[in-house]
């Protein structure tokens, strides 16, 4: 057998700059409920006769309950997520419990209410509000597990420390707090829901460039969590030389039950639960890491012991037809739950919920707060109950924030009613961004009235822009537009070349008709 690599920085391959894994074509995706009905499971065609397909549904975590500190906020003395309490029961860094100790698990969930898929142009449902309710000072025992069975919670592409160019003012603040905020809704739920622990599939941090600030404030929410913590280092967060999991920030406020999966193969997390880790030691890995672990695994000859793959990266069925080297093979991994070395796999870098394949065992969970509008059904975390008979995978709802795109056509004063109206009525304004795919041709006056009902509703919004890459907006100048504009003298010279050069087709004709749509707004703003 192969010499594993050695544990943390034993392996430094060359860093390189910073690279996306691209979002992939749209695949299936958790079943939904229409909120007057019950939710209807999708089950799918098992191909791994010995891991069966559980059918799984969305829910959303419980309601706040009334009175409650807002904003998921502890009372004084209480011990809550990403808080520190003073009361009797509150985890310190000091003695949280280790992450191989065991832990008991069961159902004890509930939920409050169902989640809908993100769809374009579809009335968006309320965001959820912060977590009222904290966590009591000592939580109750969750009923015994099953034997032979594990429920823990799958998230991955936290990405904290991620900013956005186009969140202006107040709105990147609010943004990054949101994202730490869904990371302490993840450890309430797996307090309600008695999971054994919490595993974080890659891409913690956006970089290990992350300010100490960063870092410190994310130790903090996870000392709130109330189970074990395994991180597992991503292509954002590799662990090369100057990886965040070895910066003194991280080492010196790390709490004790927070585990970084730092070698490659198994890690017990108790008698009969295994992880098989597939950390990213450099930007691009030159091997499918997730199947490198899966070849030093021991045949399975103990069938009391569950093992959960924590992997990193694009999927080869998933790619289309880019090919990488790194890239993990869905045939390598079915085969290995076809033979029972491992039964679920557990997979970060895609930040939609997506089942890959049809075995009900291969997931990405998504990221827990949405990062880009072509993200489908973002914002969730995976609760997984597994057993030697297969995956029960359950989504809920953590994030707060939407991300959404308005298609529409503006040729007259009417259409820019409508999306003026359309913007309006939209819920969760400070939470919500949204991006403007237009097409149409407008007069100068009309492209004014545009720029301006868009800045208008860019101070309620986290932020309203137009999709260049989508849009097809032109500026047509008609004489009679010009006869609106009270300038005279150069400026008048300059109007009437500007709209002899909006005329001529030509890549000049759409910065002309935008610089006439200026004068339009400037000439009113005058008035």
């Amino acid at each position: 057998m192969r010499q594993r690599p050695e544990p943390l920085l034993a392996l430094f391959p060359d860093p390189v700059t910073d690279q996306e894994q691209p979002e992939q074509p749209e695949q299936p995706q958790l079943p939904v409920a229409d909120d007057a009905g019950p939710v209807v499971a999708v089950p799918t065609v098992p191909t791994v006769p010995t891991v069966p397909t559980v059918p799984s549904r969305a829910v959303d975590p419980p309601e706040p309950a009334g009175g409650a500190a807002p904003d998921g906020a502890a009372p004084d003395g209480a011990a809550g997520p990403g808080r520190r309490g003073t009361g009797p029961g509150r985890r310190s860094r000091r003695d949280a419990t280790p992450a191989d100790a065991p832990r008991s698990t069961g159902p004890g969930g509930r939920s409050g209410g169902t989640v809908r898929a993100t769809r374009r142009d579809r009335p968006d449902t309320p965001a959820l509000p912060l977590p009222a309710e904290p966590l009591p000072a000592e939580p109750p025992a969750p009923a015994a597990a099953p034997a032979g069975s594990v429920h823990f919670l799958h998230t991955a592409d936290w990405q904290l420390g991620m900013t956005r160019y186009y969140l202006d003012g107040d709105a990147q603040p609010r943004y990054t707090a949101a994202r730490l905020q869904a990371v302490e809704r993840i450890g309430t739920l797996a307090a309600t829901t008695g999971a054994e622990f919490v595993l974080v599939c890659g891409d913690v941090f956006e970089s290990n460039a992350v300010a100490p600030r960063v870092v410190g404030r994310a130790l903090e929410v996870l000392a709130g969590v109330p189970v074990p913590v395994y991180l597992l280092p991503g292509n954002h967060d590799p662990l090369d030389a100057g990886a965040v999991y070895t910066s003194r920030a991280f080492r010196s406020a790390v709490p004790a039950h927070v585990t970084v999966l730092d070698r490659p193969g198994v890690h017990v997390v108790r008698p009969g639960v295994e992880i098989v880790a597939a950390p990213w030691f450099g930007k691009h890995p030159r091997t499918d890491l997730v199947a490198q672990a899966l070849a030093e695994l021991p045949p399975p000859g103990d069938t009391a012991v569950l093992r959960v793959v924590a992997g990193h990266g694009g999927v080869d069925v998933l790619a289309g037809e880019r090919r990488d080297p790194g890239q993990i093979v869905l045939a390598v991994l079915e085969r290995a739950l076809a033979a029972g070395q491992v039964h679920y796999v557990a997979l970060g870098d895609r930040h939609s919920v997506t089942s890959v394949g049809r075995s009900g065992a291969v997931w990405y969970s998504g990221t827990q707060e949405v990062t880009d509008v072509d993200e489908q059904d973002p914002g969730q975390v995976l609760s997984v109950r597994l057993s030697a008979d297969g995956a029960q995978v359950e989504g809920h709802r953590v994030g707060s924030w939407t991300f959404r795109e308005l298609d529409r056509t503006v040729d007259r004063d009417a259409d820019l009613d409508l999306l003026d109206a359309a913007l309006a009525d939209l819920p969760a304004k400070d939470r919500t961004v949204v991006w403007l795919a237009l097409t149409g041709t407008l007069g100068p006056a009309g492209r004014a009235r545009l720029d301006d009902l868009v800045e208008q509703h860019a101070e309620l919004f986290a932020a309203v822009r137009i999709r260049e890459s989508r849009s097809d907006l032109a500026v047509l100048v008609d004489p009679g537009d010009l006869g609106g504009l009270a300038v005279d003298g150069y400026l008048r010279g300059a109007v009437e070349e500007l709209a002899a050069i909006s005329a001529d087709p030509g890549p000049e004709a759409d910065v002309a008709g935008a610089a006439l749509a200026l004068l339009h707004r400037l000439a009113g703003a005058s008035r």
